[in-house]
């Protein structure tokens, strides 16, 4: 009699796992199915702050000039309410000092970029300007370029 009622449980034991093995062969075709997700757009916007050209005069884009281009927008200079070239410049652009008058002499802006004087390396349009008066409102200025590197 022991015999049966092992055999007996053992059929019921295999039973139990077959029913456990084919309900997760069914769970599994569901799960693998692949899900349909509706269609993603995606918008873009340029907020006017990065310069895609310098100067007229240079025919490379900007990102291939071997030098250091700074350019503030007018969008950036309207934005933040920069009001005059000292403003641009001090708050837009690192290593730069401005000295007014300074050293028992001079007059106007004294520019300084990385401790070397540029005042006299001032171009509007492309034609050099010598620096020696205080400019003031930057309102009809398209945009302002710092080069650093070499000249």
């Amino acid at each position: 009699m022991m015999s049966i009622s092992t055999s007996h449980k053992i059929r019921a034991l295999s039973g139990a796992s077959l029913g456990v093995l084919g309900a997760l062969l069914l769970a599994a075709p569901a799960a693998a199915q692949p899900v349909q997700l509706g269609p993603v757009s995606v918008q873009d916007q340029t907020n006017g702050y990065q310069a895609e050209s310098a100067d007229p005069r240079r025919t490379a884009p900007l990102r291939d000039t071997p030098q250091t281009v700074t350019v503030i927008t007018g969008k950036l200079i309207a934005d933040q309410n920069l009001l005059n070239l000292r403003d641009v410049l001090t708050n837009t652009v690192p290593g730069i000092t401005f000295t007014a008058g300074e050293g028992g002499g001079g007059y106007g802006d004294g520019i300084t970029l990385r401790g070397y004087t540029a005042t006299s390396d001032i171009t509007i349009d492309g034609v050099r300007d010598s620096a020696q008066y205080t400019r003031s409102d930057p309102f009809n200025i398209q945009q302002i370029e710092v080069v650093s590197g070499a000249n």
